[in-house]
């Protein structure tokens, strides 16, 4: 909007100094004519000088064209300056290609169980952010990111509120408690600066107690429910864990519940067993609503060295298929190294020389897979990558051996036995009663 903005102004700028240039070229023709023995000057107005800057803005529609090349053209033949013909055409186009994508958003509701849009919705918008630069760069020659900072948003936010369950009226009054309880949380984390002391904690606590308060008493308890199936801040983390995934809204909902009774558990769970075992009933029943394929694939998106593949994939450019192979790989080899780890019966000299080997095979294998150049600088920042092999190739402590006793010991004494002990009395002393 800033940079629409911006290419209106420096439009209408050079349209008013046409507009003062032109008057100044073509002012009124000066006459002078003798009238007996009197000279007179008589200003004979110009016709066609434009009397306003509406008259002035007329003519631009002689300018427009249905396409591009001929409205370029056009502007270039009007003495349009290049710049002012970037920013006209950039909006332009921008505005166009927003049209297209407001137009696919509207016609594909976001859905609150998939992190807002379907996949195939992000890839529509992307190509069509793709065509528009393309557009860009041949008509022009620009680049389209380097001549306007943002026109259309590159990513897609996710909505910040899922009510259309609800009517518009109460739509309304959510929408209003939410502006006016969002406020009240800005205030104290502004204060605070990033540092929260105990009683900042509290408000910010307190303060979310009182929202939770006021949507209860607009809504009723299902439509209280179903806000935070939506809405809540479980919702929104299980969104980011499972949105990524190919889930129903029936699945959704079973996760959610899942998440729900398992946090309720806990937090009346006192030992680090009983918190293990309510964590794996609580994988288990991930595993039913997935399924297997589904629930690796989850597992993966959960895994750092995904995330951290998925980033080189971003600045590489790396295709998918490699990415997921390189993950596959880098999982197989840990299970691997564990084992050898684990295995009791290898000398430290025989674990060597098969983590060595591994690791060549393995810098083979991914210089293949990524290239060279990726490879290089994927061992450079990956730190995890080789502490797998360097622990196991990090000699052993060296056991303690036991003191050898020495000879220049002196002679030793005889031995003289202790006392005996005393005899326990079996009668008291005479005088005790």
């Amino acid at each position: 909007m800033c940079s629409l903005n911006i290419a209106i102004l420096a439009m209408a700028g050079y349209l008013w100094r046409l507009y003062e240039n032109e008057k100044e070229n073509k002012k009124g023709e000066v006459v002078t004519k003798y009238i007996t023995n009197t000279v007179k000057r008589v200003v004979i107005k110009n016709p066609d000088i434009p009397t306003n800057l509406f008259s002035l803005f007329r003519r631009w529609q002689d300018l427009e064209a249905t396409e591009y090349p001929k409205y370029i053209s056009n502007l270039r033949a009007f003495g349009c300056p290049e710049s002012i013909i970037r920013d006209i055409i950039i909006t332009d186009v921008a505005r166009l290609y927003k049209s297209k994508i407001d137009a696919i958003l509207a016609a594909n509701p976001p859905k609150y169980w998939k992190k807002g849009y379907d996949r195939s919705v992000i890839e529509q918008i992307e190509r069509l952010e793709l065509e528009k630069k393309a557009l860009v760069k041949d008509l022009l020659g620009v680049d389209y990111d380097e001549e306007v900072e943002k026109l259309v948003s590159k990513e897609i936010p996710e909505p910040d509120l899922y009510i259309d369950f609800l009517s518009l009226e109460k739509q309304k009054k959510v929408k209003q408690i939410i502006e006016d309880y969002k406020n009240k949380e800005q205030a104290i984390i502004k204060r605070c600066k990033g540092i929260y002391t105990h009683k900042d904690e509290q408000e910010l606590k307190q303060i979310e107690e009182d929202k939770n308060k006021a949507l209860a008493a607009i809504l009723s308890p299902d439509e209280l429910n179903e806000f935070n199936i939506r809405n809540s801040d479980k919702a929104k983390e299980l969104r980011d864990s499972f949105g990524r995934l190919d889930i129903t809204e029936f699945d959704f909902r079973q996760i959610y519940q899942a998440s729900i009774a398992f946090d309720e558990k806990v937090n009346n769970l006192n030992t680090f067993s009983d918190i293990d075992t309510a964590f794996r009933e609580y994988e288990e029943q991930l595993k039913r609503i997935l399924g297997d394929e589904r629930y690796k694939k989850y597992e993966m998106l959960q895994s750092v060295d995904y995330e951290y593949l998925m980033s080189f994939k971003e600045r590489f450019n790396l295709p998918e298929e490699t990415v997921q192979k390189v993950y596959d790989y880098k999982q197989a080899l840990k299970t691997e190294l564990n084992g050898i780890g684990m295995d009791e019966s290898l000398s430290y000299q025989q674990r060597s020389n098969i983590v060595v080997a591994l690791m060549m095979e393995t810098e083979k294998t991914l210089r293949n897979l990524m290239g060279a150049d990726v490879y290089d600088a994927y061992v450079q920042y990956d730190v995890d990558y080789m502490d797998m092999f360097e622990r196991l190739l990090t000699p052993p402590e060296p056991k303690e051996q036991p003191q050898e006793q020495t000879t220049n010991l002196p002679p030793a004494l005889p031995f003289i036995p202790p006392p005996p002990p005393p005899m326990p009395l079996r009668t008291p002393p005479p005088g005790i009663k």
